[in-house]
């Protein structure tokens, strides 16, 4: 989807301080990963994402992904963007429901995307500051330009900050003025996006939830176009 700009030399990762901040920021805040997919080859100049599997427990009835390593790379946020929890440093987040069989792809088709594609998409997003010069925020949409995976509706996702299972705003500072600030994942229709750029991500946000989508967002394939 996106080519490698970078001119780093080094691979992109935590420090093994920062990422002992992160690793047990995680466990308190979402649980206890009990898989991680690794990542297994990072080229030079690149982010090393690996992905943090939460299964579900008492606590939540959803697995949820994590992204590791994406706050290790500062994003190009512009001065007038450097309001409000708006960082350099983000990880990212997905939800998915409990019945998602996360072993598939181990017993299938290795070609076979159909329980996989969130974790590709996670890995797409984490990169995308870094290979497009940007970054992402609260309320910002990212257009793939074609389904997200062949059986899906959606093309488009929207981030927005996530919330911890105490229902606190989910950030960690690792260092001095270096806070990492965690965002959800939401696939969404074309017309949704629409309906956002017109109106904002609060307003579709809004709206999702007074047509009873749950927050945190718990990814459903077959919900319905909530702006149709």
């Amino acid at each position: 989807m996106f080519k490698l700009f970078a001119r780093h030399k080094k691979i992109i990762e935590y420090s093994e301080s920062e990422d002992s901040i992160v690793d047990d920021y995680i466990a308190k805040s979402f649980g206890e990963a009990e898989n991680v997919f690794h990542e297994l080859v990072t080229i030079p100049g690149d982010i090393h994402i690996d992905i943090l599997c939460i299964e579900p427990d008492a606590n939540h009835d959803y697995y949820t992904l994590v992204t590791m390593n994406a706050g290790a790379y500062k994003m190009k946020v512009p001065s007038s963007a450097q309001t409000g929890n708006q960082t350099p440093y983000m990880e990212l987040v997905i939800r998915l429901p409990k019945d998602w069989d996360m072993h598939h792809w181990e017993n299938n088709d290795t070609d076979d995307e159909t329980y996989y594609w969130p974790i590709r998409m996670l890995k797409t997003l984490a990169r995308y500051p870094l290979y497009c010069k940007t970054y992402l925020g609260d309320g910002h949409t990212v257009d793939f330009g074609e389904p997200i995976f062949e059986s899906l509706p959606y093309r488009n996702v929207l981030i927005k900050e996530t919330s911890t299972l105490n229902g606190e705003q989910a950030s960690v500072e690792i260092g001095k003025n270096k806070k990492v600030v965690f965002y959800e994942v939401i696939p969404i229709f074309n017309e949704e996006l629409d309906y956002k750029l017109q109106n904002g991500s609060k307003a579709l946000l809004k709206l999702m939830e007074d047509k009873g989508f749950p927050f945190p967002a718990i990814i459903n394939p077959a919900r319905v176009n909530y702006c149709e």
